[in-house]
């Protein structure tokens, strides 16, 4: 677990170092990106502290740190999962256009939209902070429920699971049936005669080289988030749902429900490690990129030989 979080955090560091020190910082979706990258990097510092507590580190001690570890750990979830279905569904609406949108092509309309989405997602779970506190239990300090908050988080813990788990869930299949729908017409268009692939070749290779890369991205996000959390939210959704279910396992298959939420949860842990590197192992303009990165940095750490000029004497 310990080397999962600390690859995952360096993997993130390494990608926003590319995308803010390179020329990708001048584009629209690197600024999305980053943004995923520093939330991936917040939200594994929260499961690192969560490891510390289990290991018997004292770390709720501290005041207020109790509040700002529950808030941590659903704003930045949220809040990746927020800029990455954003920025899925706006490739699919640019895609769908036959001009581009202007402020789609500016960093600075981009970083207007990380800010927008981060101040709501604040505001979503700016509650978070008074629903926690920290108690002494068991000769050591836990960080749980105010008694006085426990009805009032039955619907809470409801909306959490439909805000970081079913509309992610939702928003990925919309973008990926939109985009298989899209690929099926254009096909078709194609193959309809050589005057419309004529016509639309211009676009289609505009549209292919100004979302190729990005698309890649994007996919690769929407697959991995299907294969490591979608799976959580139907159990969860299961169990939440169907009493009957929730009951039956509890009574028979108790240790069997703890290890499959214990996979889930890390497979959860997983898709936050590992998705930093999907730019470097999608796209060779990033890759491309961190070469002339470092070779620029290796040239400015040459040091050049100074010749000294002889000396004349008379």
């Amino acid at each position: 677990m310990l080397s999962l979080l600390f690859s995952g955090i360096t993997q993130a560091i390494f990608t926003c170092i590319v995308l803010l020190r390179s020329c990708l910082r001048k584009k629209f979706y690197s600024q999305f990106l980053v943004g995923v990258c520093l939330s991936s990097i917040g939200f594994l510092l929260t499961v690192l502290m969560n490891w510390m507590f289990v290991q018997g580190i004292p770390v709720f001690t501290a005041p207020g740190l109790c509040q700002m570890y529950v808030f941590c750990s659903h704003f930045f979830p949220f809040l990746a999962f927020l800029l990455s279905v954003s920025s899925a569904l706006l490739i699919l609406y640019d895609l769908t256009r036959l001009k581009s949108v202007k402020w789609m092509n500016s960093p600075g309309a981009a970083k207007m939209w990380v800010i927008g989405l981060s101040i709501l997602a604040f505001t979503i779970y700016s509650y978070k902070t008074w629903t926690h506190g920290a108690f002494r239990r068991k000769s050591r300090t836990e960080c749980s429920v105010i008694p006085e908050s426990e009805k009032a988080m039955e619907v809470l813990n409801a909306i959490d699971l439909l805000l970081l788990l079913y509309l992610p869930t939702f928003c990925f299949l919309t973008f990926d049936i939109g985009l298989l729908s899209w690929t099926c017409s254009r096909a078709v268009k194609v193959s309809l005669s050589s005057i419309v692939v004529t016509v639309l070749k211009s676009s289609d290779d505009v549209y292919r080289r100004r979302h190729a890369e990005v698309l890649k991205i994007v996919l690769c996000y929407s697959v991995c988030f299907h294969l490591l959390v979608t799976p959580r939210a139907v159990s969860t959704s299961v169990v939440t749902f169907n009493r009957y279910v929730a009951l039956y396992l509890c009574r028979h298959l108790q240790q069997v429900c703890s290890t499959v939420n214990q996979c889930l949860q890390i497979l959860f842990y997983f898709f936050f490690a590992i998705n930093p590197i999907f730019p470097f192992c999608v796209s060779s303009k990033f890759r491309r990129n961190v070469s002339v990165l470092f070779s620029q940095g290796c040239a400015k750490n040459i040091v050049q030989p100074q010749v000294r000029s002889p000396l004349v004497t008379l």
